[in-house]
Parts: structure tokens; sequence; C-alpha cells
């Protein structure tokens, strides 16, 4: 009987413990293969050999649209297709059986599944929170300057710091560009922070302050990003032209 306590004890001791053990909660987009039965889909994840992501069998995940496979997207609406567990895994591919919810939502290649993950040992700022999302960015001539992973290698503030200098450099030469080959563009902002100030004139004078309430507001609201890569001069002249949305912070 003595025998049996302790080993209920020392069971429910590696749980407590295991429960505690820190994580993330990461995205990253399912590929084209499928199979579907009833109200079940079974998806597939590709995770690289080298990924500090990490997807632990019978990992919990919940499936999500991606805002590029949806026409009439809604960021404010809940856009689950449906959760499960990863059942398989055979290498590189993880296999995760998905219970579709009762919204008719189909799952599409690049929609994105969520889970834990052990924690990611790297600096965390605003830029892990990009990574976390699945969320790279090209600059105007369309290389990538900022990959799907580049935060989990940090290991100081000054890491990210230097690669938003290299944003806020490529956002400031996109607009002398377009100031030089459409200068009708360069109107003035009608709404928010930068409301009277012109368009490219703002880009021009882009600072790194105002790429961090940039990317403050995408994780604030990140799903409309998640998933994708994106032009970050283009994405941040869309979002002055929007009233420049900003996080209060306390």
């Amino acid at each position: 009987m003595k025998k049996l306590i302790f080993n209920l004890l020392l069971l429910l001791t590696v749980n407590a413990i295991a429960q505690e053990q820190p994580f993330d909660i990461v995205r990253l987009p399912i590929t084209d293969y499928m199979i579907t039965k009833d109200s079940t889909v079974i998806v597939q994840v590709n995770v690289a050999a080298n990924s500090k992501i990490k997807i632990k069998e019978r990992a919990i995940g919940a499936l999500h649209i991606n805002y590029k496979n949806s026409t009439n997207f809604d960021e404010d609406v809940k856009n689950t297709i449906g959760a499960g567990r990863c059942h398989l895994i055979k290498g590189n591919y993880y296999y995760f059986g998905i219970k579709l919810l009762q919204n008719k939502l189909k799952p599409k290649q690049n929609d994105l599944i969520s889970f834990k993950t052990d924690s990611i040992a790297c600096y965390r700022g605003v830029l892990f929170e990009m990574n976390r999302q699945y969320i790279s960015f090209n600059n105007v001539y369309d290389s990538t300057i900022f990959d799907v992973e580049t935060a989990f290698g940090y290991n100081s503030k000054d890491n990210e710091d230097a690669a938003i200098q290299q944003f806020v450099l490529d956002i400031q030469e996109t607009g002398a560009a377009m100031l030089q080959q459409q200068p009708n563009l360069n109107y003035e902002l009608k709404a928010g922070a930068y409301k009277g100030k012109k368009l490219l004139d703002c880009l021009i004078k882009a600072s790194s302050e105002d790429v961090l309430h940039f990317l403050k507001y995408i994780i604030a609201k990140p799903n409309k990003y998640a998933g994708n890569n994106w032009k970050i001069s283009e994405i941040f002249a869309t979002w002055l032209d929007g009233g420049a949305p900003m996080v209060v912070e306390d």
C-alpha cells in the first residue's frame, strides 16, 4: 500500500514539474498534404531539421485560416478551422488529426497550425514575436531581410536593433525612389498620429521608433500578417495610410 501511495505521489510530482516547464506558442503553415474523412482532416507540417521549433507527439494544435487564403478575412472574427493532436512524426514531417468545427471552413495549403513548443532560448523582443507568428520581411528588391526563424538566433537587443535599422533604411530608400517615380503618391494622410503629413515624406523620414510602433501593432493584431512574407516598406505604408493605429502601453 505504501509503495502504491509513493508511486502515485511520484507520478503527481513528475506531472507537476512537466506542467511547469516553460514553453512558447508558435504558428507554422501546413503543406498541401491533406486527407479528409467525415469531419476530420489529417494535415502535415514540415519542420526543418535545424529548426529551434520542436513538435512533440500528441501535441495539441489549433488550425487557423491564413489571411492570404481568404477572400473575406476579418481580423476580429474567429478564424479557427479546427483542433486536434499530432499523431505521427516521420522525419521532418508532423501529422495532425484535426477535428473540423461546424463553421464550414476547410483547410488549405499554408493555413496555420498553432501549438506549444519547448521554450526557445533567444532574445525576446518584438522580432521574436514576428517569428512566433511565422512572419518574414523582404526589402523593396524582394530579397529576404528577415526570415521566419531569424530572431530565434538573436542573443541580445543589439541583434534586434540592427535588424530594425535595416528595415528603416529600406523604408527610407523606398520612399525616396517613389517620390522620384510617382510623386502623386505623396498625398496628405487624413488620420492618426501622422495626420497632416505626407505619405512618402513619412517613409523618407521614418525612424526606428516609427517602425517599432508598427511592429507592436502587428503583435497586437497578428492574424492578418501571420504565416506570410511581406515587403516591409509596402505594409508600413499601408499602415500609415490606414491611420497608423498604435498600441496603447501602460
